[in-house]
């Protein structure tokens, strides 16, 4: 069938993605990386004639929706169908990293195919499931090697409020769209309304407390202090301030990536993150109020965890390192 013209999806912060819709299909558009993908509504006869799509669509893999089925090799995808009520359309997951109990529960009973393989026995996994859409992301994580392949980068889209309209992206491939806005609305209603209550709380005289997400040294690199912008957004939103890139800078080096960075706070001198010796990143936490540890890897975290991951003595006052009361 012809098209008869598009209509824009509405998205008021997501910087990464866009929807167009057309009579009998939508074409989905990662902006991060060029991804391109049509989504040709069932029982609307054939997929769309080449003549009918837009240019970047042409060769662009077909799904038909909304599809039956949905597998990951990530995280970040199975918070979203939670939301969305998808889990009994879950087919296959890594669940690695997984956090979520629900999820974690369906993979223990059978009721999804749980895998921490990659290769072929992964590959094979999902295309013997009924999974209809793959989701990765830009880095090709836990990828299928498959046309059911989709890249969802909420990870890096800036701001708080960016990430959380990606669940319109995902709702796309199961016609659900209404029910993603209304979830959208009320998440955006519920981060406004705590930060205008934390704006109200300081304009009356409560002090805003400095907080820094940090990561210790490792194998890999040195101890990092990250700076990405949904995460400044979170600590301005509940009330908190983060040191100027400019007090940072004094202490630590900073990374010249800028991927999950707003325009705003670029112009503020932040980038996604500043990386520190030791000595550096003990005098940047001088006078913090809240350390968010980004660390890791530890079932149980107890204040002695952090002493030995920063190198942190008995002997450091909390006068100078408030976040230790």
């Amino acid at each position: 069938l012809s098209s008869t013209g598009s209509v824009p999806s509405t998205l008021t912060f997501a910087n990464d993605f866009s929807i167009e819709y057309f009579h009998t299909f939508k074409i989905v558009r990662n902006l991060k990386n060029a991804k391109v993908y049509v989504l040709h509504q069932c029982g609307a006869g054939d997929a769309p004639l080449a003549a009918d799509l837009p240019a970047d669509a042409v060769d662009a893999p077909v799904f038909t929706v909304p599809v039956q089925g949905w597998s990951t090799g990530g995280t970040f995808p199975i918070a979203f169908m939670e939301e969305l009520g998808l889990m009994n359309k879950a087919a296959v997951i890594n669940p690695g990293y997984v956090s979520s109990s629900c999820a974690l529960k369906l993979a223990g009973c059978g009721e999804i195919t749980a895998m921490t393989e990659s290769g072929d026995a992964w590959t094979t996994a999902i295309s013997a499931s009924t999974s209809g859409v793959h989701f990765t992301d830009d880095w090709n994580t836990g990828f299928s090697d498959s046309l059911r392949d989709v890249a969802f980068d909420t990870a890096t889209d800036p701001g708080a409020l960016a990430r959380a309209e990606w669940i319109k992206f995902v709702a796309a491939f199961f016609n659900l769209e209404p029910h993603a806005n209304r979830i959208f609305a009320e998440i955006k209603a519920d981060y406004e309304q705590i930060k205008a209550q934390t704006a109200s709380a300081v304009a009356g005289g409560a002090v805003a407390p400095k907080v820094l997400y940090i990561q210790a040294a490792n194998a890999w690199g040195p101890a990092q202090i990250s700076t990405v912008s949904y995460k400044l957004d979170y600590v301005a939103s509940a009330g908190g301030v983060t040191p100027s890139a400019a007090a940072l800078a004094e202490h630590c080096t900073k990374d010249p990536g800028t991927s999950a960075m707003s325009a705003g706070d670029i112009a503020l001198g932040y980038t996604n993150k500043f990386t520190c010796t030791d000595a550096g990143l003990k005098a940047a936490l001088v006078g913090i109020d809240v350390v968010i540890d980004e660390t890791g890897g530890l079932a149980d975290y107890a204040l002695s965890d952090f002493m030995t991951n920063f190198n942190f003595s008995s002997a450091m006052s909390a006068a100078d390192y408030p976040f230790l009361n």
